[in-house]
């Protein structure tokens, strides 16, 4: 029970951290040690498995910052406004609401991500399944203009003379 009350809080705060961010186009850190990818980890996103290289998400460079930078590029107030988290065991289910207004003014069309997490008895993310509607995504993705997802994060840390820990 101790461990899934520490996991389900795990995610409530990753997301959390999307709700007031975009007011200063900054994503506060996570603590240290509450979400942790474990060796071996993968992520599973539109399909694909890939290998998550084992880390604290609250490392620099910080990847949530990062892929918010992308969005905000384009959606000044890209955000999550409904979280829900549940789960028993090691799985945690994740269903959190995202919206946003293009540059233009124009209301986008809200998306849902829903995301298995399964945990390891140390409270690390072993496996991440992620399932969304990759229609409206790939809409918002095409409002930033200046590049496109996956070189923006491969530059960021690149830029860092580091390898990307995780691109989906």
């Amino acid at each position: 029970m101790q461990h899934e009350a520490r996991n389900i809080a795990a995610i409530r705060t990753l997301f959390e951290a999307y709700r007031e961010a975009w007011r200063e186009h900054k994503m506060p850190p996570l603590p240290p040690g509450l979400v942790i990818w474990a060796p071996g980890a993968s992520a599973e996103v539109g399909g694909h498995v890939i290998p998550v290289e084992p880390h604290d998400a609250a490392d620099e460079p910080y990847f949530l910052d990062i892929e918010a930078q992308f969005y905000w590029a384009a959606i000044p107030d890209w955000r999550v406004t409904e979280i829900d988290v549940c789960g028993t065991g090691d799985q945690v289910i994740s269903l959190a609401r995202f919206e946003g207004t293009a540059r233009d003014g124009t209301v986008l069309e809200p998306t849902w991500l829903a995301d298995r997490w399964t945990f390891d008895d140390a409270g690390r993310i072993t496996h991440w399944r992620q399932i969304a509607d990759l229609a409206t995504w790939g809409r918002w993705s095409a409002l930033n203009t200046e590049t496109d997802y996956v070189s923006h994060i491969s530059r960021c840390f690149a830029d860092l003379g580091l390898p990307p820990r995780f691109v989906p």
